[in-house]
């Protein structure tokens, strides 16, 4: 078979809204069978052209001959093009990126996204607000949520820079660069010690790392990498014991 006829076969499809298994419960065969006459693989009987027709609405001329058909098939894919087109403009101008954030607004819901401000969702009856500190919730004009979300003082302070300083302390006062240097493991300790904290999750907090760095003290400042490294034995003990009472 041609394969401008399967090439217009599968166009007609498309344009009445069928898949290839709903065609093929139609015309009584299987959705192989429409596939090869798409595919120019075989041809439809004569029986089967004339219920395709009747299906697509079209004459057999329309569906077998290659101008009327291509040409129809031509526009129904430009216009499709230009309603893609419209609507790709369309949704560009819904949403707005810039340095001050991401905007979206379709009219009904909008959504804004500030780098600094957090992220505000308003849909018309609720009003949604949450930032680093507080979550704000409004239905219908009350305020069903306003909470002010606590953190501990302590992670505001800038770990990094203390570490670094007392890392220069220990090595410039006690010429303790090395093993001083050591301190730089405590940085994520301290940080998930805090967001355990905050989070009530021991979970979150990084045992391991805690481990190893009691075993480098124990070991390089009075050489006691044997018998201690038998701490690494706790990390397992540790989760085991959390997990037992979460």
């Amino acid at each position: 078979m041609d394969v401008s006829i399967g090439n217009r076969l599968y166009q007609y499809r498309r344009k009445s809204g069928l898949s290839q298994e709903e065609l093929a419960a139609k015309l009584g065969v299987s959705r192989q069978a429409v596939s090869k006459w798409e595919r120019a693989e075989a041809a439809p009987d004569t029986d089967n052209l004339i219920n395709l027709s009747k299906i697509y609405g079209v004459t057999l001329d329309e569906l077998i001959n290659t101008d009327p058909a291509d040409s129809a098939a031509r526009s129904s894919d430009s216009s499709d093009d230009e309603i893609n087109t419209d609507d790709n403009s369309e949704k560009k101008n819904k949403v707005h990126i810039g340095f001050d954030g991401i905007h979206v607004d379709d009219g009904k819901d909008k959504v804004d996204i500030s780098w600094h401000g957090g992220v505000h969702v308003n849909d018309g009856d609720t009003e949604v607000h949450v930032d680093k500190d507080n979550v704000h919730i409004v239905e219908n004009g009350k305020v069903v949520k306003n909470e002010i979300t606590k953190k501990l003082m302590v992670s505001r302070l800038p770990i990094t820079l203390i570490t670094v300083f007392i890392y220069l302390v220990l090595g410039f006062f006690f010429d303790l660069w090395h093993p001083g240097w050591i301190v730089f493991i405590m940085i994520p300790v301290l940080m998930s010690f805090i967001s355990a904290i905050q989070n009530k999750n021991a979970l979150r907090f990084f045992y391991p790392v805690l481990v190893c760095a009691v075993y480098l003290v124990l070991g390089c400042v009075w050489g006691l990498w044997h018998p201690w490294w038998i701490l690494f034995l706790t990390v397992p003990i540790y989760y085991g014991i959390v997990n037992a009472f979460r």
